[in-house]
């Protein structure tokens, strides 16, 4: 099969032709560089990408069905699907990329205005996303796939960046007056003026749009950071209890049980693959070190007890025998955290 770079060289030129039609997508998605090539900072092993490819070939692949209990598989999935779809609509902007521009560019602001997907929308916004590309995309085993991820509650940025292009055209009018960010169907307004020209967002079919004037203490949520007015990037508390809770149980730190028939490697690689992932996300707020202290004590202590369950040995012998602490460290240094 030809290499992902190839196939989406190919995409792109074909997008430029205003009339083109694509047919045939679904079949790219039997290609393992496309997963290798959508999911290079991700650990999926060999076995896992073929085991995605023969579901994808009987077209009985399901994403799970809440934000909770998405697999790594269905991340990648997600992400190959983005790949696809970045080379039909171009890119959108990476979230960690307007993290970063709230980070480091952002005067202190004083209105804000999100805009982001509701999550109730469900099927009928799926529905409606994917029908306003069928003139575009003429494969309905492609189009399916597409619906079955959002309504599984996975993201396809390049798809909300498609959806609601019309808010880019409210900033070039502003600009100037407002600070504005987007990433993929979320975008954030920010106004540093007391007095400010109202911004009139469009109505778009399945988001919510909120304005907010940031009084003391008071943030904004977007892209799963709190910004406040100075502005400054946290993380919010169930965000982190939400991710804690991947590695407990009752409040107390517990094993995968459900990994224990997997290679020790496999099992080491995938704890680390959830916290790299993490951490990198969040790498921009201040104090990330402080702030994800528990986090480490949960999943550490979490894979030390499954490493044990698997070996039949004591915690901490797994905790020492796989230098649990020394590969916290050498994480953390691979993602330049300085905080």
């Amino acid at each position: 099969m030809q290499r992902a770079e190839q196939v989406l060289d190919s995409l792109e030129q074909q997008a430029m032709r205003p009339h083109f039609k694509f047919d045939r997508l679904y079949r790219n998605l039997f290609n393992a560089d496309f997963y290798r090539y959508a999911g290079h900072a991700m650990a999926v092993e060999s076995p896992a990408v073929h085991a995605i490819i023969d579901a994808m070939r009987c077209e009985r692949y399901r994403p799970s069905s809440t934000a909770n209990e998405h697999s790594l598989e269905d991340r990648l999935v997600a992400r190959t699907v983005s790949v696809i779809l970045r080379a039909l609509l171009g890119p959108a902007r990476p979230a960690r990329s307007a993290l970063e521009s709230i980070a480091a560019q952002w005067p202190c602001i004083k209105y804000a205005i999100v805009g982001q997907p509701q999550d109730h929308a469900g099927s009928l916004y799926g529905a409606l996303v994917v029908e306003s590309l069928r003139q575009r995309i003429v494969d309905g085993r492609f189009r399916r796939l597409m619906q079955a991820l959002l309504q599984s509650g996975l993201e396809l940025p390049p798809l909300y960046n498609y959806w609601v292009a019309d808010v880019d055209g409210i900033y070039q009018r502003h600009a100037g007056s407002v600070v504005y960010v987007r990433s993929g169907g979320r975008f954030l307004f920010g106004i540093s003026t007391d007095s400010h020209a109202r911004i009139s967002v469009p109505d778009i079919v399945g988001f919510e749009v909120n304005e907010y004037r940031l009084s003391e203490g008071q943030s904004v949520r977007f892209l799963d950071c709190d910004v406040d007015g100075s502005p400054r990037l946290g993380i919010p508390s169930e965000i982190l209890r939400d991710e804690i809770r991947q590695f407990s149980r009752h409040g107390r730190p517990a094993p995968r049980s459900e990994w224990v028939h997997l290679s020790e490697s496999e099992i080491t690689t995938r704890y680390f693959a959830r916290l790299r992932e993490f951490i990198d996300y969040y790498r921009f707020v201040p104090g990330l070190k402080r702030r994800v202290r528990k986090l480490r004590f949960y999943a550490l202590t979490s894979l030390s007890m499954t490493l044990a369950q698997k070996l039949r040995m004591t915690r901490r012998q797994a905790y020492e025998r796989f230098s649990l602490r020394e590969r916290w460290r050498d994480e953390l240094a691979k993602l330049e955290m300085i905080n």
